[in-house]
């Protein structure tokens, strides 16, 4: 089994999405008997020594997360081992986002033997705007590493939204605060602040809306957090897949997302999610609190979604393939670039 080093902006065990996606990773390639080390660099650190700290590990495989795309520009080029590029999302496709960010995106991409992008429609994206010469496969995450505590069903009068992501702009979650309080819904917001700025005006506006903000939960207490609630909101400007989102089908909560952060693909509008213009929101909202026989609708519809959800053993499988194939890859490249050229 090929070993395989994992290279992320330190520490490893934040609580996020793409953080979570490849701890999960991490932990289920080592139960398939593909132990990975674990490279945590530090943002602005030297390329250079980006790049011994990886060929360090010794590992024929490196797998390098693209967020730590402004130090892997200039790193991944003089990694000899096979190198997969792991794409949740390009930071150039965030809202604002300088437009530094898409070269340095972009070489990364071209400097990789095998591209893993995290949802179907991310990889086309990927393969549309940049036409990598890489392959570009999609390994999506498992929605089963919660435990699912019975629904619960509380006596109360208004509908329970909740929330669940990093406190930052790309997440809008200032105006869900506005549209939930509109509409009568109750709100709760679990996350771990990524602008302490963003986060502390989300505080403040829960307080004079009456939403709860619970902070970043383990996943018992997000199991429990998914059991209480009616239904899980997610208005965000970008997503690369919504980990949370199959994890709330799976619990068989139904979900309220804007279009531009339904990715992932076990999403049906009107059948367990409804899927909405940035714009619809507030009037998503405002049907979804006065309209039994919908909420009854979307939730029977979440319940029946579980079977269909990936795991996380078949995306560990899924993984594993990708690495294989990139281990061939690098080895064609290294032939390519060492055979003798041929005299004119």
């Amino acid at each position: 089994m090929t070993s395989v080093a994992l290279v992320v902006y330190g520490p490893l065990a934040q609580r996020t999405g793409g953080y979570l996606y490849d701890a999960l990773m991490v932990r289920e390639l080592g139960a398939r008997g593909r132990p990975v080390a674990v490279v945590e660099i530090e943002r602005g650190e030297a390329a250079g020594a980006v790049a011994e700290r990886v060929m360090g590990t010794g590992a024929p495989v490196v797998v390098f997360d693209e967020l730590c795309h402004p130090e892997l520009a200039e790193a991944l080029p003089r990694v000899e081992a096979a190198r997969v590029l792991l794409v949740h999302h390009l930071t150039a496709w965030e809202p604002g986002a300088p437009a530094a960010h898409l070269p340095l995106e972009a070489a990364c991409v071209a400097a990789a033997d095998l591209v893993v992008a995290t949802s179907e429609p991310t990889r086309e994206r990927l393969e549309r705007e940049l036409a990598p010469s890489a392959p570009v496969v999609a390994v999506e995450p498992g929605a089963d590493r919660l435990p699912f505590p019975p629904k619960l069903t509380p006596a109360r009068d208004a509908a329970r939204l909740l929330f669940v992501g990093a406190l930052g702009p790309r997440k809008r979650v200032l105006p869900l605060l506005d549209a939930a309080a509109d509409a009568g819904l109750g709100l709760a917001i679990v996350g771990e602040p990524r602008d302490a700025a963003y986060a502390e005006r989300v505080r403040a506006r829960a307080r004079e809306t009456g939403a709860e903000v619970l902070g970043a939960l383990d996943d018992d207490a997000l199991s429990l957090a998914l059991a209480d609630a009616d239904a899980l909101v997610l208005p965000s400007a970008l997503e690369g897949y919504g980990m949370v989102v199959t994890e709330a089908l799976a619990a068989g909560v139904p979900v309220i997302v804007t279009r531009a952060a339904a990715v992932a693909p076990a999403l049906s509008h009107e059948d367990n999610a409804l899927v909405v213009e940035e714009a619809e929101l507030p009037r998503a909202l405002a049907r979804y609190a006065s309209d039994r026989e919908l909420r009854a609708r979307l939730a029977a519809g979440a319940a029946a979604s579980r079977p269909r959800l990936q795991t996380w053993a078949r995306a560990a499988a899924e993984m594993a393939e990708a690495i294989d194939r990139a281990v061939s890859l690098a080895a064609t490249r290294r032939a390519r670039t060492t055979a003798p050229r041929a005299r004119g």
